[in-house]
């Protein structure tokens, strides 16, 4: 599918994931603390930070069902990438030091110049390093016969997110986020090479709405009740948001049935959609450096006054969209400012690399069904 004709379904589901990052932040960075906190507020923060978490793994998901079928390293869009991060990084620095919302050190400065490298956004930096590697990944999964394609996915659910949800044990077997984008990842790539399952909409909206009811009840039971529920809190690390995380199985399960929802809809293309969908990274760049989140979340948008309100809900709300379309629209400047011109730059770089290396394996492939069922 060109670029013209992008499945504005998915490009939905972008906007729904970074809309729901915002309001992650906002209950994570804004000072919020529902200690003592009405039930109806404490579930507005469960329902603010709760989706956080779920766009990341939306984000991945779409990500590799897309890039699957990519065997190129196309490093002109890996330059682009590292250039808008460059570019935000050196601009949000210079203007926090400038307007004194942050003093000079040669340590920020070097942080600024080497954004990725220095983990400035941690998400940027595992992607990056998910799409240095995924044509290669992409030529052994699309050898993969399906049932063989589907051990694989249950023998990284086990190592992956099964057994580190075992309290003490989330080290083993090298787990860390990489490795479960790579999950992510090779999941949503099988739905992309085998199809995605023919069950009714309903069912992955259903699916969606248990996971989620699950762990806002969890949160919200354990938070109000921890001397009651005193094991499961105490078995979960002594944390009652524990389900939060991306790469817990509940969250998993709601992300999984959120993106087939969108997936199984009749595809169609909207414009401006697309374009609005355009600016999610920039979105993300801009709100969530370490510098922008103190500015934005403790200084302009001062939740912890509003935790007692009942007015919480829209204060939030009205904070989240204002950051999401601020960035929005200094997205789009940078856009059609900067991204434009660099990309014509770019355009005369040699081509992909590992298209030939993909050929050139065509003909082994016979003697590999064989020995390893796949084909």
């Amino acid at each position: 599918m060109g670029k013209s004709k992008r499945n504005s379904n998915f490009e939905i589901l972008r906007l729904i994931s970074i809309f729901l990052i915002v309001a992650h932040h906002f209950a994570v960075h804004s000072g919020l603390s529902v200690s003592g906190a009405g039930q109806a507020n404490q579930l507005v923060y469960a329902f603010f930070r709760f989706g956080g978490k779920l766009g990341v793994d939306c984000f991945i998901l779409i990500s590799g069902y897309f890039l699957v079928k990519d065997t190129c390293l196309n490093f002109a869009r890996f330059l682009r990438l590292e250039c808008k991060m460059l570019v935000y990084s050196l601009v949000i620095y210079a203007a926090c030091v400038l307007s004194g919302e942050a003093g000079y050190t040669p340590e920020g400065l070097r942080q600024a110049f080497f954004p990725l490298t220095s983990n400035v956004w941690w998400f940027m930096t595992v992607y990056m390093a998910l799409y240095l590697f995924h044509p290669f990944l992409n030529l052994a999964l699309k050898r993969l016969k399906k049932t063989a394609y589907l051990v694989l996915l249950g023998i990284m659910f086990v190592l992956w997110l099964f057994i580190p949800q075992i309290n003490g044990l989330g080290g083993l077997f090298g787990y860390n986020d990489l490795l479960f984008f790579v999950f992510l990842y090779c999941a949503a790539g099988y739905f992309s090479l085998h199809g995605l399952p023919k069950i009714s909409r309903c069912l992955y909206a259903i699916a969606a709405l248990l996971s989620f009811a699950f762990v806002v009840t969890y949160w919200v039971m354990v938070f109000n009740h921890t001397e009651k529920f005193s094991g499961l809190y105490h078995y979960f690390g002594n944390d009652a948001g524990y389900f939060f995380d991306m790469q817990k199985i509940p969250l998993v399960l709601c992300s999984v049935s959120v993106f087939l929802l969108f997936g199984s809809m009749k595809p169609h293309c909207n414009r401006i959609v697309n374009l609005a969908a355009s600016t999610t990274l920039g979105i993300y760049l801009i709100h969530d450096h370490a510098m922008m989140r103190a500015i934005i979340w403790k200084k302009w948008f001062h939740g912890a006054k509003m935790i007692n309100s009942p007015l919480l809900f829209l204060y939030g709300l009205g904070a989240i969209l204002a950051v999401f379309i601020v960035s929005a629209l200094a997205d789009l400047l940078y856009t059609y400012a900067i991204e434009y011109p660099i990309g014509k730059l770019l355009k005369m770089l040699p081509p992909p690399m590992a298209k030939e290396t993909y050929r050139s394996n065509r003909a082994h492939r016979s003697r590999g069904k064989a020995a390893c069922g796949i084909g």
